[in-house]
This record gives C-alpha cells, structure tokens and sequence, in this order.
C-alpha cells in the first residue's frame, strides 16, 4: 500500500489501484468535494463501496453492467419540492426496480395505500364542468364524475311535467360493455332561469340517452345504468338527489348490458320535474359525483 497527500487529503493506494481515504480516528475523518469522479475506464469495472458506521455490517456496492452499445446509463432525480429520504426495503430476494416503461413481472404480494388508478381502455368526460377520476387495471374501470354547477335544462311540456337534464357528461369507448352499478349524489338547483317554484318535486336517472319525452317518466335508455329515483322536496330551489343502481328482482344482478359495438354509448343525468304552478321551462345547475362501476367485454375490430 502506498499512501500519498494530495490537496490536503491523506490518500491511500492498494497494490490493485484502489483509492481510498483512511478512516483513522475522528480528527482524521474527511470529506471529499469533487466536481466529476470516474471509478474504473473502459475494460476496466469500476465500484463504489459504502460502509455503514458499525462495524463488521456489511457494505453498499454500486457496479456498472455492460451495456449493449457504447452508452450511457444516466440516474437522475426530478425536482423535489422538499427535503427527501428514499428507502430501499428488503424485498427478501433478489429484485428489480418496478419501472414506468417495459415489460416487467412483479412478484410478492403488495398493500397499496390508495386506490389503483388507470389509463387503459378508459372514455371521455365531456364538459368544462365535468372532471373524471379512472380506477381499475384497464379491464374492471370505475368512474368517479365530478360535475361542479353542471348546467341544467328543463323544457316545460303543458299540463304534464318539465323534462331534461344535464348534456352528455362520459364516453364510453367502443364495445360490449357491462354496467355493473352506479352510484348518483348531489344536488339540484333550479330557477337559474325560469320561475320554478321553491319547493318542486322531481325524479332522477342515469342512462345512455338523454330526456326526450314529457311522459312523466324516465324509461328505457333514459334510466338503463340507475332507474327513475324520486328526490327529495327542494328547499328554496335546491332538491338532494340521491340514487344508486337496484335489480328488478332478487335474482337478477342489476348490471346493465350495453352494446357500444356499431356506436359507443354516452352517460347522461335525467330529470323529471313537477311542477304544476309555475309551467315553466328554465335553466340550473346539478353539483355531485357519479361513481360508476363497468367493464368492457371488447370490440369487434
């Protein structure tokens, strides 16, 4: 071993050209500030070798592998809003890092602290009003729809009822698909326009088809993900709207089936209002989320 001084520093060289600092005892600790270090050159491996402060507790080595070409393998960190410690666990075994790209397998079981989220196979929220968060793992898909005063309108149908609704709120993609259940809570504010009375009366429903009728009823795809459901009485123009998808009988799943193959099928919110004073066709807002559970069976092409 050759020991040398350099800028300082008391350096040591094994007979194999390693460098290192000698520990020595406390006043002989030193740290190094280096601008660029290169461990090894080509044909020659390089490792970086750290020691925890006990003794005789094994070590962390850092060691390049050959690459296929003449490249380079560049770790990186994004910027960080704050002070950060990254912990590498003890996976048991031998393991890789779970990368955003590539095609990996990751074995073990795993706890996740949130819910799994999903890029995969998902639709379309539509609106400005409108913002989607998409659950699942690109084949069983929840959707959570959040509608911020997404506007309502109402069109008055003389000596029956005041129908309508909000616009197409998701897309669905192409395909057979099945929704198994969905989940509406929010409120609705009418007379933004109009003169609706403070205390109207209505019915509620999610489906693939937007009101078109005045039959006092909503029916058919106008309520084929969550059935006609009646809210609450409003107060001074405000009316809780709370529905959720049922079966017809006990024996009966309550998932709907909806052939999106030839056209993809749209979600709209449906309204039925009564209110016999006022006859009045007008404007307002409906505020909530709609959670939807669905799955996509495929397409043809």
């Amino acid at each position: 071993m050759k020991r040398m001084k350099y800028l300082g520093l008391m350096l040591a060289v094994l007979a194999s050209g390693a460098l290192f600092v000698p520990y020595g005892h406390a006043a002989e600790r030193q740290n190094i500030s280096l601008t660029n270090v290169d461990l090894g050159r080509s044909g020659w491996a390089g490792t970086l070798d750290i020691f925890p402060s006990a003794i005789a507790k094994g070590k962390t080595t850092f060691t390049a592998t050959a690459n296929t070409g003449n490249t380079v393998t560049t770790v990186t960190n994004a910027a960080q809003a704050a002070a950060r410690t990254y912990t590498i666990p003890d996976a048991g075994a031998s393991a890789s890092f779970v990368m955003t790209a590539g095609a990996q397998t990751v074995g073990g079981a795993k706890t996740l602290s949130s819910t799994l989220l999903t890029s995969s196979g998902v639709g379309a929220k539509n609106g400005a009003t409108v913002s989607a968060v998409e659950r699942g793992d690109g084949v069983l898909h929840q959707t959570v729809l959040t509608c911020a005063a997404t506007p309502i309108t109402i069109t008055d149908e003389a000596g029956s009822c005041q129908w309508g609704g909000t616009a197409k709120l998701y897309d669905f993609p192409d395909g057979a698909l099945v929704a198994i259940g969905a989940v509406a809570t929010g409120d609705l504010t009418l007379g933004t326009t109009g003169t609706i009375i403070n205390t109207y009366a209505g019915i509620m429903s999610l489906g693939t088809a937007a009101a078109t009728s005045a039959n006092a009823t909503l029916t058919t795809t106008e309520a084929d993900i969550i059935a006609s459901t009646a809210t609450t009485e409003a107060v001074a123009k405000v009316a809780a709207t709370d529905a959720y998808s049922t079966a017809t009988l006990l024996t009966e799943s309550g998932a709907a089936w909806l052939d999106g193959t030839g056209t993809a099928k749209d979600l709209y919110l449906n309204f039925i209002i009564t209110d016999d004073v006022s006859h009045t066709s007008g404007t307002g807002t409906w505020t909530g989320t709609i959670t939807l559970t669905w799955i996509n069976l495929g397409d043809y092409s």
